[in-house]
């Protein structure tokens, strides 16, 4: 039998493992690199471990560690970003980051809006008016 230590411990890395790949998709998304998107990964990793006891879902709250991490290197490191993503993405690293962040939660990784709010700290109806301004974006820089 084991302890509720290391079952806890055992949960938590079978949670990790199975969003370890949509956590640096949306880290590297997000940022522009992917040696801050594996230091971001890194960082919330250790900081939803550290505070799992207090999360309803380990999930969102790795997303939303990846997220605020994400967003501090964003900002911290704007125009100096070395980009890494293929060129078929430049229109979805132009959004706004907030837009980018609900296209990527909602679009790319298939959450529903409940998921992406938690994730954004945000209102569900808030993840919808993002998620609908990134897809008019396109049709904003055509005017």
């Amino acid at each position: 039998m084991h302890s509720p230590i290391v079952s806890n411990l055992d949960q938590f890395n079978q949670t990790a493992c199975q969003n370890l790949d949509e956590a640096f998709t949306l880290a590297w998304y997000l940022t522009g690199d992917e040696d801050a998107a594996a230091e971001t990964v890194q960082t919330a990793l250790m900081q939803s471990y550290a505070a799992r006891d207090q999360e309803h879902n380990l999930r969102v709250s790795i997303f939303q560690k990846v997220m605020q991490y994400s967003l501090k290197t964003y900002q911290n490191h704007r125009g100096k970003q070395k980009q890494t993503h293929p060129q078929t993405v430049p229109l979805l690293m132009s959004l706004p980051f907030q837009e980018r962040c609900a296209a990527l939660l909602v679009d790319v990784l298939k959450m529903n809006y409940q998921e992406a709010a938690h994730v954004m700290e945000c209102s569900p109806k808030m993840v919808g008016r993002y998620l609908l301004q990134a897809r008019l974006y396109p049709n904003q820089l055509e005017n």
